[in-house]
């Protein structure tokens, strides 16, 4: 679990099942801490108006995307939508500062192949993958080398399994979700910021993952020079 949770700021982007879940189970706990929920339908933002500390009307990846500050990077982010955050807040950050498409996004190749998953390939290539073949349980801990629902033996964590994962023609970069609370994780703004710094600069393919310990989403991105632009 991911330290203290005291005082913390936690922003749950996509108030549908898992995020109105997920607001509820962050403002349960007896923390000096801040939840602001985000959705661009109102409806969905009625359903967690009275639980949550703040609510925000828009698109999720926008306004994750005007986050800056030092105090921004130490908030927590809680993806609740069905999209990769993570990987089009790195599309859209690239593009609109440096004002040319220089980052576009690709199908996951067939040769990045995790071994020991069960993988979802989307129409539009982006992978899904995960050690298990169930429906994990809403309070599930996450407990390292194995399994909480059957206790089957995991040697391996998957976002390690992802990151030693080769690819041909691509480097693999993973952002870790950690646990929060039982059955909701997320990962400090500030990792991803460091992700964001890594790539600046860097012209190549990269598959860009976010995991947590047995379950993941891949999408592969490629960065052009602004030259070749």
């Amino acid at each position: 679990m991911a330290g203290s949770n005291e005082g913390k700021t936690y922003i749950v982007i996509g108030c549908g099942y898992f995020g109105c879940r997920a607001v509820q189970a962050l403002k349960r706990l007896p923390l000096n801490s801040l939840v602001i929920a985000v959705d661009r339908d109102e409806g969905r933002l009625l359903s967690v108006k009275a639980t949550a500390d703040r609510i925000h009307h828009g698109d999720g990846v926008q306004f994750f995307a005007k986050l800056t500050g030092p105090q921004a990077a130490a908030w927590w982010i809680v993806p609740a939508l069905p999209l990769h955050l993570a990987a089009d807040w790195l599309l859209q950050v690239f593009n609109e500062t440096e004002g040319v498409e220089r980052a576009r996004k690709l199908p996951v190749p067939a040769d990045f192949d995790p071994k020991g998953t069960l993988q979802h390939r989307t129409p539009g290539g982006t992978l899904y993958c995960s050690l298990g073949n169930l429906v994990c349980p809403e309070d599930c801990p996450e407990p390292e080398g194995y399994c909480h629902a059957t206790g089957q033996l995991r040697p391996a964590p998957l976002y390690r399994i992802l990151a030693e994962t080769p690819c041909p023609g691509y480097r693999s970069l993973v952002l870790r979700s950690r646990l929060i609370v039982p059955g909701v994780g997320g990962y400090p703004f500030a990792d991803l910021l460091a992700l964001q710094t890594e790539l600046t600069g860097s012209v190549g393919s990269y598959l860009i993952s976010t995991a947590c310990t047995c379950h993941a989403v891949t999408d592969a991105i490629s960065l052009s020079s602004l030259t070749n632009t």
